[in-house]
């Protein structure tokens, strides 16, 4: 099992110095799949784990109050699309689709098919600006086949009507040996500019000049997650192909406001006095259902939020590290996932469920996950940095609680 953990560095390392074989837009996306493998999407289904019982000894009682947390990167500033492109969402995925895989990619190919071909593509797409004749968008699609895959910002252009003029893909120039990418972005805002630099794009130095104060991302799941939630209902479509695209279920199944504002404010939801009094028995819980044999009770780190609850379920999603370094690397053990915790009558933790990988993630997010979580958690909802930053900090402070359980604690303070 460690071997297997140990592929999401093994893939990260060898993605930095292997010679490029694809184009950045397809290196993001193997890049997901190396990053997301951890230790859970490797296998085709996940049985729930139980962790054996633990004595609880009673604690100070907590007065739990609705937490504001501080400052924190904002989701990416997703706007949702007009009557006119909802109802027009299966024109916009093909014109999406023939621009994106009609794209030749430096270093690589041209494509066996002509563009045309791949009009029966899916894709997912974020409308990050637009104006009467122009819609800014990041899109990702993969051909019905399922075997290429393309991804990368693009200008939809518009006839007075709404209907499509054309779709213009940015161009995109690559470094052979180091992967590092740069776009002509000269068409994008300057706003759409920083929206992809933050929340989609990956080896691109030039966002150093794009945004003030740019670090370049750790851990894809979790530093662009957007690009995971796109990626996942892919997944989800393959089998389901008359499911429309996340962009136009803002519309149909969410309500949200158009566009969401650029500082949104959304408090994490905060736990019960049980969960805060027994809180290692959930970080043990969650970190034993990831990692399974790998686990080993103290050397194990979680931090997770609550997507919603019921009388015996938690929907959280988590983020899991090791304490200590693994292997000659120095790279932690590192776990992201949504999961369920079944909890008993007492509120103690039964057992852990998590979904499965590849084909049966997007499907078992929809069984397992109740309409509000599954909305929190595909809109971006979740403060996915600030659990992060906390975790890394509490490797030099394990005997800090998580960060769900400062968020109820009148007296806590805040991490340095």
């Amino acid at each position: 099992m460690k071997t297997r953990i140990l592929i999401t560095f093994l893939a990260v390392t060898l993605a930095a110095c292997a010679p490029a074989q694809t184009g950045t837009a397809d290196i993001q996306n193997t890049a997901i799949a190396a990053g997301w493998t951890d230790a859970f999407l490797t296998q085709t289904a996940m049985p729930t784990a139980t962790l054996p019982p633990r004595t609880i000894t009673p604690t100070a009682t907590y007065v739990v109050f609705p937490a504001t947390p501080p400052p924190t990167p904002v989701p990416a500033p997703i706007l949702t699309p007009n009557p006119i492109q909802v109802e027009r969402w299966q024109e916009y995925q093909a014109e999406l689709g023939v621009a994106l895989f009609s794209f030749t990619f430096p270093h690589k190919p041209p494509r066996d098919h002509p563009p045309e071909e791949y009009r029966d593509a899916l894709c997912e797409w974020d409308i990050l600006g637009q104006t009467d004749q122009a819609v800014f968008v990041w899109a990702q699609c993969r051909s019905a086949d399922n075997l290429e895959s393309s991804s990368g910002p693009a200008v939809i252009y518009l006839e007075p009507d709404g209907s499509i003029r054309n779709v213009v893909v940015s161009e995109m120039e690559e470094d052979e040996s180091s992967q590092l990418a740069a776009y002509d972005l000269h068409l994008f805002p300057t706003d759409v500019q920083k929206a992809l630099c933050l929340h989609y794009f990956w080896l691109t130095p030039q966002c150093r000049f794009i945004v003030p104060d740019y670090h370049y991302p750790n851990y894809l799941p979790v530093d662009r997650p957007r690009i995971l939630v796109l990626g996942s209902h892919l997944d989800y479509r393959k089998t389901h192909p008359e499911e429309p695209p996340l962009v136009v279920l803002l519309v149909v199944l969410v309500t949200l406001p158009t566009p969401i504002p650029t500082q949104p404010t959304y408090p994490m939801i905060t736990p019960d006095a049980v969960q805060i009094e027994i809180w290692r028995d959930y970080e043990d819980a969650l970190a034993l259902a990831i990692f399974k044999s790998s686990y080993k009770r103290d050397e194990f780190l979680c931090e997770w939020e609550i997507l919603g609850r019921s009388d015996r379920e938690v929907y959280v999603w988590a983020v899991c590290m090791s304490i200590f370094p693994v292997g000659s690397g120095g790279l932690p053990y590192h776990g992201t996932m949504p999961a369920v915790i079944h909890i008993e009558t007492d509120g103690t933790v039964q057992s852990v469920e998590i979904p499965g990988g590849g084909a049966d993630y997007a499907p078992d997010i929809r069984r397992m996950f109740p309409p509000e979580a599954q909305n929190r958690y595909f809109s971006g909802l979740v403060h996915f940095q600030e659990l992060t930053d906390h975790l890394n900090w509490r490797r030099e402070h394990p005997e800090e609680p998580p960060l769900v359980i400062l968020s109820a604690t009148p007296a806590a303070t805040p991490t340095p």
